[in-house]
């Protein structure tokens, strides 16, 4: 749904070469037993430069990756819903994968590391471990978490067995990398939420992570040391403006560092952030000039990067149309399109997911609003989830109960969607006309008063 910025676990990048084709079946082909998404999301890392795909699923519950990939061998992480599977891949082999619920089984190909693969992400998934905001109100279990690591953790050692004695000390040691970024990610959780000193504890992990391997790269770890390096931050303490601190980044990670693919994956991170403050076209042509000898070594993450800013410049403005029609889709489990719930009304739209803690607390203010604008046909409340795990979301709203309009959105076309509107973030908020164009792309959030006065002039302006 919403693309949050986390790091791509176990993509592995094996070799540098493509080879021959063996057969003509896909790469991967794969099949979901009983209810399936409208899509899948595949990511990989190739020299430290992420690739994303979006896959379609068919009527019959099947997909295709069958990407020509420009090394021999990739590990994939494959998103559906809350769940992310793990898929080794390569040029001329052929998998075959069977997903039913939340377990995944292989034939042919690299099927054994493939079931590391999964184990691996099944145990180190991020967004199992992301604190949400019910979770702090009810206090944060730190021992929940560490037991659900730990199980996963075993899960996945006991995979290992099975891989190839050639590539089993890479995964040991990629499968620990994972166990201690996520081990990092609940401690430092307990340590802030519930005041439990690990500070010890932590360094001494962060301690023993060698910035240049790429496991530390794959499993998170290398983003965790760029947090604590006081070399690397003292290079770039100076700097204040975006553009300068991000040059400065991308220097000293170039001094520090010496593996390639970990500089790319710190390139790409940094200058992803820089977009968020929305540099002008000098701003950027003066950056790329100020870091032209580390780019001229990365041209894969300038291109990424220049693409990026190429697509930033497509900005929908108030007054547009929407520039998609996303669907929908009810508690219920039926399916609408956004459009076909407007009615012909002034429409106030709230984008959010049950893991945003700013999200949740603006309910309540829209709960007010919603009361207080009951009644008056001109206009239409609308909250519309971002959310993965469909079960949190039905969950949240078993407990708020809330009156107005509850959605979520179809995984495919709410991505498309999003990233049509250039949505990087969450919460968002939309006002839209009886026309169905954009009064304002960016409405104000109901906890702040102007958000009634906007609403009220455009009803007073119909």
């Amino acid at each position: 749904m919403l693309k949050r910025i986390v790091p791509l676990f176990a993509v592995a990048l094996m070799a540098a070469s493509c080879g021959k084709s063996k057969t003509d079946a896909p790469m991967l082909k794969g099949h979901f037993e009983g209810e399936a998404p409208s899509s899948i999301t595949v990511y990989y890392d190739v020299d430290g430069v992420s690739t994303v795909e979006e896959i379609d699923v068919d009527s019959t519950g099947t997909f295709i990756f069958n990407t020509e990939l420009p090394v021999e061998k990739v590990d994939l992480a494959i998103a559906s819903g809350a769940d992310v599977f793990g898929a080794r891949v390569a040029n001329g082999e052929a998998l075959e994968a069977t997903i039913n619920g939340d377990k995944i089984t292989f034939e042919g190909d690299n099927a054994a590391v493939s079931d590391f693969l999964s184990a691996y992400h099944s145990a180190y998934n991020y967004m199992k471990f992301k604190v949400k905001p019910d979770q702090i109100e009810a206090g944060y279990d730190f021992n929940a978490f560490k037991n659900m690591l730990d199980e996963g953790a075993d899960k996945a050692r006991a995979a290992l067995p099975s891989v190839p004695a050639s590539e089993r000390d890479y995964y040991t040691s990629l499968n620990n990398a994972g166990y201690d970024y996520v081990l990092l990610s609940i401690l430092s959780s307990d340590h802030y939420l519930n005041k439990n000193d690990h500070t010890a504890e932590m360094n001494e992990i962060v301690s023993k992570i060698d910035p240049n391997s790429d496991e530390a790269r794959l499993s998170g770890l290398l983003s965790m040391w760029v947090r604590s390096d006081s070399a690397l931050n003292a290079k770039m303490i100076s700097m204040k403006d975006s553009i300068g601190f991000t040059a400065a980044q991308i220097k000293a990670i170039d001094e520090v560092l010496t593996n390639q693919a970990n500089k790319n994956n710190l390139y790409s991170m940094a200058t992803s952030m820089m977009l968020f403050y929305n540099p002008s076209d000098e701003e950027i042509e003066k950056f790329f000039a100020t870091v032209k000898p580390q780019f001229d070594k990365a041209p894969a993450v300038e291109a990424q990067l220049r693409q990026q800013i190429a697509e930033s410049k497509k900005v929908v403005a108030d007054g547009d149309v929407l520039p998609s029609d996303p669907i929908v889709i009810s508690p219920d489990g039926t399916k609408h399109n956004l459009t076909s719930l407007f009615d012909g009304k002034i429409v106030y739209i709230d984008l959010w997911a049950t893991w945003c803690g700013p999200c949740c607390r603006e309910i309540p203010f829209l709960e007010k609003i919603v009361e207080q604008y009951k009644g008056n046909d001109n206009v239409k409340f609308i909250s519309i989830s971002c959310d993965q795990d469909k079960e949190a979301w039905l969950k949240k709203l078993a407990k708020d109960n809330p009156s107005w309009p509850q959605y979520i959105f179809d995984e495919k076309s709410g991505n498309q969607f999003m990233k049509a509107m250039h949505a990087n973030g969450i919460p968002r908020f939309f006002l839209i006309g009886r026309d169905g164009k954009f009064i304002l792309v960016n409405a104000t959030r109901p906890s702040d008063p102007k958000m009634v006065e906007e609403l009220n002039a455009a009803l007073n302006a119909e």
